[in-house]
């Protein structure tokens, strides 16, 4: 074979490489996949998360309700997310925390629960999306369902 010859195979079979590599087996992002952290979708996580502290709790008091409607949640971490296939569902793994408001704390006096969460969305039919799962939250949860004012 001659050197000509050699060095084109070579440089189309590098090409080949580098589109391979850049182009990866992963299906692109369509706009209607849901997002793990903008407001809405953390606020969905939120509502769950108080939704099973309050059945924890078995009471609601001001304090509680307080805590519910002006505590914020925020990601302390990256999230990572994962696309199903043939589908739109994704699936979110993090760390996330729940900053309550002032005059409210948790047991210990805490006023920030943290802790790693994985949850699954799907969109909703209208753009927003739609909590299908919420899975290690209970280092959220027990904490949460102490919350009281604060003396």
């Amino acid at each position: 074979m001659s050197t000509t010859a050699a060095l084109l195979i070579g440089g189309v079979l590098a090409l080949l490489l580098v589109a391979y590599v850049f182009s990866g087996n992963a299906r692109r992002r369509a706009d209607s996949d849901p997002h793990c952290v903008t407001r809405p979708s953390l606020d969905l996580v939120k509502g769950e998360l108080f939704r099973r502290a309050a059945a924890v709790r078995g009471t609601t008091d001001p304090a509680f309700a307080d805590a519910a409607s002006q505590g914020v949640i925020r990601s302390v971490s990256r999230m990572i997310r994962r696309h199903h296939g043939g589908s739109h569902e994704v699936t979110c793994t993090g760390s996330i925390a729940i900053d309550l408001p002032p005059g409210v704390a948790a047991v210990g006096g805490r006023h920030s629960l943290m802790s790693a969460v994985r949850f699954k969305l799907a969109p909703a039919g209208d753009g927003s999306a739609r909590l299908m799962e919420l899975a290690r939250a209970d280092a959220i949860v027990g904490p949460l369902a102490t919350v009281t004012r604060e003396a």
